[in-house]
């Protein structure tokens, strides 16, 4: 791999503690004793309170750690999902006490808005004074507000029983966990608690009265569905998408989706019989129609929204533990990458395709700009013929990215998956790439400069830094982005925005202006579902002035074929547009992310 750089940015990284277990290592045993870990506060407060015959004095539980990852740390941008695998003990949990910590965890973030309204609908006013009794009197808690913003404002004490509540009725509500363990665990968990001791009847007497009034409950839980969604979200989105679509995208958020493969083509075997071969080893999954590989889940249960099997079915993975040991992955086989997010690179190769049949010309140049973390990278490469093929197009490919320890990400990919392409670090607002000039006369013996064809752009691939509001399914955190905002829905597009639909359009009109030849293709896309961020831009693009000397855009429509199983998510402009929980009728139904695909031509 060649690493080029053009200037060094100032970036930030979001960092993952790693925790290594001390009796795997090969480290000499010293006379020295050894420092205990430092926990968080209230891990340690849950640790001290705990009985002597209590399974927390070996480790904290699941349901432990879980509250703790709730509660720490909340004004840190990492979700609590993160948080949770940050933990200190988090490697001493078994895969199943780690499995059940986490869904308890993303759950309460996906159904978080549901959850606050079923405690404000059984907390009397009473219980809640009584509740927020303890404590300095200056923190002033009886004066803060309830209700709709009540969260938001509660001190760290009402936080922590909030969050316990939450634990509570999720697993009896949507995590099908028998009620008197869901009940007598959680409260085991405020009453050891020094700081939330005193709410432990509080606790016990909503979670009883939930458990014998379940089926009402959960039909209470599901008319306020649209909750679990940021206010001017769910705006934005009825406004552009219809209230129907809208809420079948909230649904589709409310489970986790499969994990999908994309399969490396294998030196002497088609595409097809790669994607084969690998199945073989995945009993059970399934072959979608453009390609990908779905893993299958050990769903047992009604499909039916009001199924408490519903988010612990779609959340368990039939191969368990880290994907590091799933079958191929060592070998490079596969790489884990969400159905929509394999169109991008997929219409830019089709349409390369048929720019080669109506030419000579069959070595083309592409640029993957914002490349981290390599999906689709891996996927242009992968596209390039095998040398006994001569019917097929070669890509050389060159990877942009801003960031470099994101940059690292994709060195790994590339050795693990034995492939090869440039990687730039540089800023997609402003790089471009070097060209190598040639002399050569012209029929009057005039020496000219020009740009050797090798080095023309044939092809950008632009998935843009977006909201990612479309990941709802796999980053439940991402459907209350801007909550904050909520007190003024009409003018939190601007706050929650900030520089990034500027940034997304710079990138583009660098790509188009700077980078890409006349004739040649751009792909542009973004995982959210904010028209803004997709239709809005390429609106904006394709209407700039004629007379100013920039680069001329057009539509090259998509065809059905080109992106098999999302057929009518094709737009009347010819873009497509997924929505989560819209694609019915096919395997792709509840595995396929938010996703915006336009595809584009420089004309001159």
């Amino acid at each position: 791999m060649r690493w080029t750089t053009r200037h060094s940015p100032t970036t930030t990284s979001r960092r993952t503690a790693i925790f290594a277990d001390p009796s795997q290592t090969n480290a000499p045993t010293v006379s020295k004793r050894r420092k205990s870990p430092k926990l968080p506060k209230q891990a340690k407060e849950t640790v001290k309170k705990t009985d002597v015959s209590s399974p927390f004095n070996q480790q904290l539980s699941a349901r432990a750690l879980a509250l703790d990852a709730l509660t720490t740390n909340r004004r840190s941008k990492r979700s609590a999902s993160v948080r949770l695998e940050s933990h200190p003990q988090w490697p001493s949990l078994s895969q199943r006490d780690a499995g059940f910590a986490r869904l308890l965890v993303t759950t309460v973030e996906r159904r978080q808005g549901q959850v606050n309204a079923l405690i404000e609908r059984f907390s009397s006013k009473k219980q809640q004074e009584e509740v927020a009794k303890p404590g300095d009197a200056s923190d002033d808690s009886m004066q803060r507000p309830r209700g709709k913003h009540a969260v938001k404002n509660l001190n760290d004490k009402e936080r922590y029983i909030h969050a316990a509540l939450s634990l509570g009725l999720v697993q009896l509500l949507w995590l099908q966990v028998p009620p008197h363990a869901a009940v007598s665990e959680t409260v085991d968990l405020v009453k050891h608690s020094r700081k939330a001791a005193h709410a432990t009847k509080y606790v016990n007497a909503i979670l009883r009265k939930v458990s014998r009034e379940l089926n009402e409950t959960i039909q209470v839980a599901e008319d306020c569905l649209a909750a679990n969604v940021a206010p001017w979200l769910y705006k934005d989105w009825t406004a552009h998408w219809g209230e129907e679509a809208t809420m079948k995208i909230i649904q589709a958020a409310m489970r986790e989706s499969n994990k999908c493969l994309t399969i490396k083509r294998h030196p002497g075997l088609t595409q097809e019989e790669s994607i084969e071969n690998v199945a073989k080893q995945f009993p059970g999954s399934i072959i979608l129609p453009q390609g990908s590989l779905r893993i299958p889940t050990t769903s047992t249960g009604s499909n039916s929204t009001n199924s408490a099997a519903t988010d612990e079915d779609a959340s368990t993975s039939s191969y368990r533990g880290p994907i590091s040991s799933w079958p191929g992955y060592a070998e490079g086989s596969w790489w884990i990458q969400n159905p929509s997010a394999t169109l991008p690179a997929k219409v830019l190769y089709s349409g390369l395709s048929e720019a080669a049949n109506k030419g000579s010309n069959r070595k083309f140049r592409v640029i993957d700009l914002c490349a981290a973390p390599g999906g689709k990278t891996a996927q242009l490469v992968n596209f390039n013929s095998n040398e006994d093929d001569s019917n097929d197009i070669h890509l050389q490919v060159t990877a942009v990215e801003v960031s470099r320890p994101r940059c690292q990400r994709l060195q790994e990919n590339q050795d693990r998956l034995k492939i090869s392409y440039e990687v730039v670090v540089a800023d997609a607002t402003t790089w471009t790439p070097s060209t190598q000039r040639r002399e050569c006369a012209d029929d009057s013996g005039n020496i000219n400069s020009v740009v050797a064809e090798t080095d023309l752009v044939h092809g950008i691939l632009l998935d843009a830094p977006c909201t990612a509001t479309g990941t709802g399914s796999q980053r439940p955190d991402v459907l209350r982005a801007g909550q904050e905002y909520e007190k003024d829905v009409d003018k939190n597009d601007e706050a929650f925005y900030g520089n990034l639909l500027e940034t997304q359009f710079k990138m583009t009109c660098n790509a188009v202006d700077n980078i890409l030849s006349v004739g040649g293709l751009l792909v542009y896309a973004t995982c959210s579902l904010q028209h803004r961020e997709g239709e809005g831009q390429m609106e904006r693009l394709l209407s700039r002035p004629l007379d100013q000397g920039l680069a001329q855009m057009e539509t090259v429509p998509l065809q059905p074929h080109e992106v098999p199983g999302f057929e009518l998510a094709i737009t009347e402009q010819g873009w497509v547009r997924v929505l989560p929980g819209m694609i019915m009728g096919n395997d792709l139904e509840g595995c396929s992310d938010g996703f915006f695909v336009a595809r584009l031509r420089r004309t001159q």
